[in-house]
Order: C-alpha cells, then sequence, then structure tokens
C-alpha cells in the first residue's frame, strides 16, 4: 500500500507498476475528508490516494470485505435483510427479493470519507503528519488476518503498529526520526505493548564507523 497525495499519484502508480508489475495493482482508494478551507484560486483539495498491489495477481491474496451500513433508502425500500437477484432464463436481472437473513450491509467501496485527526481528538500526538487511526484500521482488517505481520517503512507517529497492537497484528515500524520514533514508543506503552527495538545505520556510516 502506497499512500501519496494527487500531485503525485499518478507518477507513482506508473512508477510501482514497472516496479511490481501493472497486473499486480488491485486498486486505488480515494481517501476524502474534510479540512480549513485554504485560500485558492481552485477547488478545494480534500483528498489523498492510496494505490493497492498485491504480490501475485494469479494467486489469492489477502482480502476480506468489509460493509458500510445501508443506505436509508435502501431500508426504506428493503428493510434491513439480505436481498436476492431474481434472474430469468437469459441471464438477466428482473428484479430482488429480501430473504431473512440480515444484511451486513453495503460492500466497502474504494471511496472512503473519513475525518482528519482532530485538533483535540484523544488520539492525536502532535506529529505534524498523523494519520487517523480510522483509516489505517481499514486498511489491516481488509487485508490482513489476525497474527499476520504488517510492515511500515515509514512509521511516522505509529499509527499504523498501534493499531496493529489493537486488532492482534504484529508489526514492523521503521523511521529515521528521533521525534517519531519516541512518539510510536509512547503509544505502544500506552496500549501495554514494550516496543523491541534495533538500531540500523545506513551502509555509508557504519563504514566509516568501521573505520574509525
Amino acid at each position: 500500500m502506497l499512500h501519496v497525495d494527487p500531485k503525485t499519484s499518478h507518477y507513482a502508480k506508473v512508477l510501482c507498476d514497472e516496479i511490481f508489475g501493472s497486473r499486480c495493482f488491485a486498486s486505488e482508494i480515494i481517501w476524502r475528508y474534510r479540512r480549513w478551507p485554504a485560500k485558492t484560486n481552485n477547488f478545494q483539495r480534500v483528498h489523498d490516494v492510496l494505490l493497492r498491489y498485491v504480490r501475485e495477481p494469479d494467486r489469492p491474496h489477502r482480502f476480506r470485505q468489509l460493509y458500510e451500513p445501508l443506505a436509508e433508502s435502501t431500508r426504506a425500500t428493503w428493510g434491513s435483510g439480505r436481498q436476492r437477484a431474481v434472474i430469468d432464463a437469459n441471464g438477466r436481472r428482473r428484479r430482488s427479493s429480501t430473504t431473512a437473513e440480515p444484511s451486513p450491509g453495503t460492500p466497502l467501496g474504494d471511496v472512503w470519507d473519513i475525518s482528519i485527526v482532530a485538533p483535540v481528538a484523544r488520539e492525536r500526538t502532535g506529529y505534524p503528519t498523523q494519520k487517523p487511526e480510522a483509516l489505517l484500521e481499514r486498511l489491516v482488517e481488509a487485508c490482513t488476518y489476525p497474527g499476520d505481520l504488517v510492515l511500515d517503512p515509514y512509521c511516522g507517529s505509529g499509527t499504523t503498529l498501534a493499531v496493529c497492537a489493537r486488532l492482534g497484528r504484529d508489526a514492523i515500524g521503521i523511521d529515521r526520526s528521533p521525534l517519531a520514533l519516541e512518539i510510536t514508543r509512547e503509544r505502544l506503552r500506552a496500549l501495554g505493548r514494550e516496543p523491541q527495538e534495533e538500531r540500523f545505520l545506513p551502509a555509508e556510516r557504519t563504514k566509516r564507523a568501521r573505520v574509525a
């Protein structure tokens, strides 16, 4: 999963297609949010882009279908039961019927309306690029199973690691910022998880250290 802004998403898509293969591209997710209006002679930017790739396109990949609540109009017409399509002999859908089985909701689409982290939100850490836990919860729940290992190579404020800790996933976070690492430690400890840490140095720094 790659999270970028709309200005770079098209270039990132082409680059990822070259690296992973275009057939490994699974979905483009639009994260729509609300924020304070900006003074601009243009449409307000209120979304980011997430590009999802899978390792092997011809093999089953990890995906759990998530659901959104049924629309009020749907509930008014069909109630809360699961709908079943009625198909004629020519394979055309004629109408729908409702079963006694409760509907899980509407399958989650690829446009997600999730608020940014508000200034007074309890989860706010003060890290400038902090992402909302609700966004990462959807990604982790849809693309992993309990017990899986999740890698976040630019973990920032540690949102991915905190969400994984709550949802029963193991996680590895990497960041070069001491502030990011300290905030991540605090978040994990608040959840009762003591981080196990290893320090890695870039190759050039390691080489110079050996020479010294």
